[in-house]
């Protein structure tokens, strides 16, 4: 075995230092914000309510005319055109209210669900939840809010053939989906949401 001279301590003290340093620097990893065509979630295609999928909400003033107003203007521009039944079906889904439980998928339940949401999307907010359950009360309060525009998600319902309305504040980035039995998904923070993918609903 080769003796260690002065000059081979002091590179081995080196050594020693520069590998106890680099095994120090342990960089934790930061979210980011998914950009508009990763919002969603793997099953978020698969998303299926916990409570019935018809909606027998009233409508207080149904539409008599398919295409009015900006909405659907914007529909029409990009090739996507509603029938007056759709369109009243859009206006009873704007008017669903949050029922304070979290959405499921067809392989997850609803606590799971909110698990794979939470860890996903928690450390977006500033400050970010504590836990699943301050989570999930944050994603309520955002989606009982007055005036925080609706928005339909297009590529959904060009892929699935149904609607997915999601509730966005452009000012804080807010995002939640919102099914049709008031179940909430997919509650995070991004900047992202613009059209095509997402078309304001003004009905």
């Amino acid at each position: 075995m080769e003796r260690l001279t002065g000059s081979n301590k002091i590179y081995w003290i080196h050594l020693l230092l520069l590998t106890s340093l680099l095994g120090a620097c342990v960089v934790n990893p930061t979210a980011t914000t998914p950009d508009a065509t990763n919002l969603k979630l793997p099953d978020f295609e698969d998303l299926l309510p916990d409570g019935p999928t018809t909606i027998n909400a009233p409508v207080a003033n149904p539409l008599d005319t398919p295409q009015t107003g900006k909405f659907a203007a914007t529909l029409t521009s990009l090739g996507v055109r509603l029938s007056t039944t759709e369109l009243n079906t859009l206006k009873r889904l704007i008017q669903i209210k949050p029922t304070g439980k979290w959405s499921r998928t067809r392989t997850q339940n609803a606590a799971q669900t909110l698990s794979a949401n939470f860890k996903r999307f928690g450390s977006l907010f500033q400050p970010p939840p504590n836990n699943e359950e301050d989570y999930q009360q944050r994603a309520v309060s955002f989606a009982e809010k007055e005036n925080i525009p609706y928005f339909l998600d297009l590529q959904y319902y060009l892929d699935s053939n149904q609607f997915l309305v999601i509730r966005w504040d452009s000012k804080t980035g807010e995002f939640v989906g919102i099914q049709p039995d008031g179940t909430l998904i997919n509650y995070l923070v991004s900047f992202a949401v613009k059209s095509p993918r997402y078309v304001e609903i003004d009905l």
